[in-house]
C-alpha cells in the first residue's frame, strides 16, 4: 500500500476544512427551544427576553474588584484574576451570578440583594 500523504500540504488544508466546520456549527446550531418560534402575549415576549440563555451575551452586574480577606480579586465576564496573579474561568449563570470550579470544587457565586456584597455557595462573603 502507499503510504499517506503527509506536511504541510495536508495538515494546513485539514485545519481549515475543521476550521469551516467548526465556524459552521456555531452559527447555524440553533440554541433556542421549539417554544421560542411560537407566537406569544407581549407579555410572555418581554419576560423571554430577560431570562437569561446560557451562550448568550449578558451585562453582568458582578464585574469588579471585590475584597477578599483584605486582598484585592478582579472579576471579568470570563474570569477571576486573583492576586497571586493566578486565572480561574467562570461560566455566567446569569446577570447577577456565576459558577466556577475552585480548588476543585465547584463553587457558585450570587450578588446580594443591595449589590453590594458577593455571596459564594460554601459561606464566603466577598465586598
Amino acid at each position: 500500500a502507499p503510504p499517506l500523504p503527509s506536511g504541510p500540504k495536508v495538515f494546513w488544508p485539514l485545519v481549515a476544512t475543521l476550521a469551516v466546520c467548526w465556524l459552521l456549527c456555531l452559527c447555524f446550531v440553533p440554541r433556542g427551544t421549539s417554544e421560542d418560534s411560537e407566537a406569544s402575549s407581549d407579555e410572555e415576549d418581554s419576560a423571554r427576553s430577560r431570562r437569561f440563555r446560557p451562550g448568550r451575551h449578558i451585562d453582568v452586574d458582578f464585574a469588579g474588584t471585590w475584597d477578599m480577606l483584605g486582598q484585592a480579586q478582579l472579576i471579568t465576564d470570563s474570569e477571576i484574576r486573583w492576586q497571586d496573579r493566578k486565572v480561574t474561568q467562570i461560566r455566567v449563570t446569569g446577570p447577577e451570578s456565576f459558577s466556577a470550579v475552585i480548588n476543585g470544587q465547584l463553587q457558585e457565586a450570587r450578588l446580594d440583594a443591595g449589590g453590594e456584597r458577593l455571596v459564594w455557595s460554601d459561606g464566603s462573603v466577598w465586598s
